[in-house]
């Protein structure tokens, strides 16, 4: 129940941005071709709900609306965003303490064979990725229902250059795709197995204090545990790169196709 609740949030998000982004343009045609007033569905409400013709009067009427629609908008967003958070955050809780109860439950011959640190990562650490993952989610369904929003919108004033973009957009993500999926699952995994080596070490170092006081180990725990950092930052920065290069190139090719 509260994911249909979370996805009407943001179904409402996406219509409230697709407002916030289509008013503007009556604004723009009015101020440079004051003699459409009535050309816009915007400007004839304002007409309407004003009950003067005059341009400037339709333009204050518009820009007033245009800041409280932006205000409302900013405030409405910001709640959806805590809300998907939480959403997410209480998806990730689950999980953990299944993770949790599942473990406590077995029998100890379970843990003569196991390793603790991948135990502690993948209640830790697995479940926060969870939770990264369900929050994309969340935000790319967001993104992408206002995409469509904006789509309809565009295709109502100008449906050639909108065909033109989404094909574009379309083909350049499909790349992007089929490009980094791959490189994103390998950089995955490899994050994994750092976190659960890193979390080995240290487990390691301060359980077993007192041997490595009296054979003077502490350098080697140290350089150890530097070079998985070292590891687990290039891998971090490969992930941040591949997240996002998309961003930027489909934005560079919907400014080429628009020109």
């Amino acid at each position: 129940l509260y994911t249909i609740f979370i996805l009407g949030v943001i179904i409402v998000g996406s219509i409230v941005e697709m407002l916030g982004v289509s008013i503007i343009l009556p604004i723009v045609n009015l101020a440079l071709n004051p003699g459409e007033i009535e050309d816009n569905v915007f400007c004839r409400i304002i007409v309407q709900a004003i009950g003067k013709t005059e341009v400037q009067d339709v333009l204050l009427a518009l820009i007033v609306v245009t800041i409280v629609i932006y205000v409302v908008k900013s405030i409405y967003l910001i709640w959806m965003n805590f809300a998907i958070n939480r959403y997410a955050m209480s998806i990730r809780t689950t999980i953990a303490m299944k993770l949790m109860t599942t473990y406590m439950k077995q029998p100890y011959s379970y843990f003569l064979n196991k390793n603790t640190s991948e135990i502690i990562r993948s209640i830790n650490t697995d479940t926060s990725n969870f939770h990264s993952v369900i929050s994309n989610i969340l935000y790319a369904t967001s993104y992408g229902l206002t995409c469509g929003c904006l789509v309809l919108y565009l295709c109502k004033t100008n449906i050639a250059m909108t065909i033109t973009v989404a094909i574009l957009l379309l083909g350049c993500a499909l790349m992007f795709l089929r490009i980094m999926q791959r490189r994103v699952k390998i950089l995955g995994r490899e994050n994994q197995r750092l976190t659960a080596e890193m979390i080995k070490y240290i487990e390691e170092a301060f359980s077993g204090i007192k041997e490595v006081k009296v054979m003077n180990r502490e350098n080697f725990f140290i350089q150890v545990c530097k070079d998985v950092y070292t590891k687990t930052a290039e891998v971090s920065r490969k992930s941040t790169l591949y997240n996002v290069t998309p961003k930027y190139m489909i934005e560079a090719v919907s400014v080429i196709g628009i020109l």
